[in-house]
């Protein structure tokens, strides 16, 4: 997983890690375990992201498949 391209995104799209765990419903510390790679999102999540932070399909892939 690439967490600093995450990381980027979020703050290219002025979201803090308490606002972006809002809205996945999780824990502010689990959102930043996942965001360095330490955890692994799960697809409603991803689905989330890709549509809050404006994700393309190729980000997509890059952020969470390579």
């Amino acid at each position: 997983m690439q967490g600093k391209t995450l990381k980027m995104k979020r703050i290219i799209n002025d979201y803090t890690i308490e606002q972006i765990a809002n809205v996945l419903g999780i824990h502010r510390q689990t959102y930043s375990l996942k965001e360095q790679g330490k955890k692994e999102f799960n697809a409603s999540e991803i689905t989330s992201l890709k549509s809050v932070l404006k994700l393309s399909p190729e980000e997509v892939c890059d952020i969470f498949l390579n």
